[in-house]
C-alpha cells in the first residue's frame, strides 16, 4: 500500500493524535477512503469508544466507526497492507519519538508527518528532531502558533525544513473552520504526496 501517512510527535501531549484524526478525516470529506490506525499503545480508540456514544464498534473487523471515519489498532496493521484493503490513506498514528516503543525504521516506510511545537519544553525537542538525519525530510506541523509569530518560527527551524500551521482543532472529532483548515491539510497534503511520489 503506497497511501501511508505517518504522524508522530517529537513529544507527548504535543497534539500528534488530533491532527493525524482530522487529517484522516479531511481526507474522508474530500472523497478518498480514509482509515486511522493506532500504531502506539495509548489506547485512544478505546478510549473512544467509552466517551463517545455514536461509536460503531465491529469486533469482526477489529474497527470502530465514529463520524463515518473507521479507526484500528496496530493489531489490523499488517493485515490492512497485505490486503490492501481498499482504502486510498492510512493515517497512522506512532505517538512520540521519544517513546521507547517508537518504531523509527516503520514510521520511515510512508510520508512522515511530526507534531511539533515552539513552547520552551517544545522548541528543543522540535530542533533535536530537525537534527535527526532520519527525519530530515518529515514535515513538521505546529499547533497554537500566532500568524505574526510564523515568520520567526520559519527563521528558526531553517529555511529548508517543510513546515506547516495547524489551524485551532482542539476536538479530533470536530470539523474545524474550513476557511483556516483546508490550507493547512492541502498544505500537508502536498508534502505527503511528494514524499510518496519519491
Amino acid at each position: 500500500m503506497e497511501g501511508i501517512i505517518n504522524f508522530a510527535g517529537v513529544m507527548p501531549r504535543i497534539g500528534t493524535t488530533t491532527q493525524a484524526l482530522q487529517l484522516a478525516a479531511f481526507l474522508k470529506r474530500s472523497g478518498y477512503k480514509t482509515a486511522y490506525v493506532e500504531m502506539n499503545s495509548q489506547d485512544y480508540i478505546w478510549g473512544t469508544t467509552m466517551l463517545y456514544q455514536n461509536c460503531h464498534c465491529d469486533e469482526a473487523k477489529g474497527r470502530v466507526t465514529l463520524n463515518g471515519l473507521e479507526l484500528y489498532t496496530m493489531e489490523q496493521f499488517e493485515k490492512m497492507k497485505e490486503d490492501q484493503a481498499g482504502y486510498d490513506y492510512l493515517v497512522c498514528d506512532y505517538g512520540t519519538i521519544r517513546s521507547k516503543k517508537f518504531n523509527s525504521k516503520e514510521f520511515q516506510k510512508g510520508a512522515m508527518v511530526l507534531a511539533a511545537g515552539y513552547k520552551p519544553n517544545e522548541v528543543f525537542l522540535t530542533r533535536l528532531a530537525l537534527q535527526e538525519s532520519s527525519l530530515k525530510e518529515a514535515i513538521f506541523s505546529l499547533s497554537f502558533v500566532r500568524r505574526e509569530d510564523e515568520p520567526d518560527i520559519r527563521c528558526m527551524l531553517g529555511e529548508k525544513t517543510t513546515i506547516a500551521f495547524a489551524p485551532y482543532m482542539p476536538d479530533p472529532f470536530c470539523t474545524p473552520d474550513p476557511a483556516g483548515s483546508d490550507q493547512y491539510f492541502f498544505q500537508v497534503m502536498d508534502g505527503v504526496i511528494e514524499m510518496l511520489e519519491r
